[in-house]
């Protein structure tokens, strides 16, 4: 019971008496003839102190107590705490039963930068919570508190948000837009299975599941209307004809999972949707997206190329037949792979002059020194199995090769694996059931730049 500035527990009832235990500390006079408790040093005449802190009264005077009005509406207590709070930026209402957020916090409070509401009976939080833009942190443990209101990512400055011992199920995605959050806390909450799994991470782990979630929801939004109001502005008057462009969103949404590649389908809708709702396939249309963006990758590449032949013909190439030369490889070389191939390697597949270029010349250069280096890595991984071998000469050889095929697989360059394999006892561990990978690339990165920095001093 919230008694004024009076807070209760309730006791047992025992004949027509009944014992009540404070809670606050200090009673407010609130009440007609009841004298201030502690004003002079003494108890009031509620206040037994020989039981603690028990007030003892009659069910008549209880009656009185509960009539009085609730924290809310108190002048002498709640202003007293608003006036400080003004003066502090914060606010501490832990234990007062409150039911809901007095409206003084949002309408006196706007630069609080601390409010606890922590154990109380609180179930919702109102949206004017967004208002507190400098609110840095909110308890709100120990409320039966089911859901928080969207409007919450109006407090751009929260860092700390407490909701442990709360029966919060699921935080709205707004949440993921506070930029400051670093710490929430949900022990003992019923969280949902997906989001109970992120928190498994930690906060930064809920955050990103979060954001996730909003971008995804935030894109087949944009989606969504683009297609109604642009690309099937007819169908999309009829609750039948929107009805099938929700079904078209639902199912590109499964093909579709990378962000960037839903931004571009946006951008692009008019070319990659066909005339009709009813004739749009997720799969094609995925289809003909990897396309186009293969298409726009390779006119992006034709530029680099370009300006590669420019470079190493630097004064022996007319720059008229660039273009023409650049259109002659292209009409041989069709993977992107291939161009992105010659362009990182292309010093070492362009022949000496422009006069000794051709794309068939150029496409066969490029495919013997493809197999070259896979010779190479194939090689070097070779001696990686075999010194590993060596080490684990009691382990099965396909059991060996298949640890050694992961660990390869972390090592780009074919001299590194080169000095794996001729330093093994120093980055492989002793016994093969304690080999992780990832930590013997570590261990080798780690090696080769103490190596580095003593080349250096």
């Amino acid at each position: 019971v919230v008694s004024g500035s009076v807070r209760v527990h309730r006791g047992v009832r025992s004949g027509p008496r009944v014992a009540w235990r404070v809670v606050s500390g200090l009673c407010w006079s609130v009440l007609p003839d009841v004298p201030a408790c502690g004003a002079d040093g003494r108890a009031c005449g509620w206040c037994d102190p020989a039981s603690g802190g028990v007030v003892a009264g009659s069910s008549r005077q209880m009656a009185a107590v509960a009539a009085v009005p609730p924290l809310t509406t108190l002048s002498p207590y709640f202003t007293s705490l608003i006036e400080q709070a003004k003066r502090t930026k914060a606010l501490h209402l832990p234990n007062a039963f409150l039911s809901a957020v007095p409206a003084a916090v949002f309408s006196q409070l706007t630069d609080l930068q601390r409010l606890d509401l922590s154990n109380n009976e609180l179930t919702t939080l109102p949206a004017a919570i967004g208002t507190l833009t400098r609110l840095e942190e909110l308890w709100l443990n120990g409320n039966p508190l089911v859901t928080l209101p969207p409007e919450l990512e109006g407090c751009s400055s929260l860092r700390v948000l407490d909701l442990h011992n709360t029966s919060v199920c699921k935080l709205p995605k707004e949440v993921s837009r506070l930029p400051m959050l670093v710490d929430i806390d949900l022990r003992n909450t019923p969280l949902k299975p997906r989001q109970a799994h992120a928190y498994e991470h930690g906060t930064v782990g809920l955050m990103t599941t979060l954001s996730h979630r909003d971008e995804r929801r935030s894109l087949k939004q944009r989606l969504t209307k683009r297609l109604v109001h642009e690309v099937y502005r007819e169908a999309g008057d009829s609750d039948e004809g929107r009805a099938a462009i929700d079904a078209v969103v639902r199912a590109v949404f499964i093909e579709f999972t990378d962000f960037g590649e839903l931004r571009s389908l946006i951008r692009n809708a008019e070319r990659l949707f066909p005339e009709h709702p009813s004739d749009a396939d997720a799969a094609a249309i995925r289809r003909t997206f990897r396309q186009l963006k293969r298409e726009n990758e390779m006119k992006k590449l034709a530029a680099e190329v370009e300006l590669k032949l420019r470079a190493i013909y630097f004064n022996m190439i007319k720059p008229e037949t660039v273009e023409g030369v650049v259109h002659a490889i292209y009409r041989v070389i069709t993977r992107l792979e291939d161009i992105k191939f010659l362009l990182h390697y292309a010093t070492k597949l362009f022949p000496p002059t422009p006069e000794e270029l051709t794309a068939e010349g150029l496409f066969d250069n490029l495919q013997a020194l493809r197999r070259k280096l896979k010779e190479e890595r194939d090689a070097a991984v070779t001696g990686v199995f075999n010194a590993m071998r060596a080490m684990y000469a009691d382990q099965e050889p396909a059991k060996v090769r298949g640890v050694a095929e992961q660990v390869c697989r972390l090592f780009r360059r074919v001299e590194d694996l080169k000095q794996l394999a001729a330093d093994a006892p120093e980055f492989f561990p002793a016994e093969l059931t304690a080999l992780r990978p990832a930590k013997v690339h570590a261990r080798y990165v780690r090696a080769q730049e103490e190596k580095n920095a003593d080349e250096e001093f």
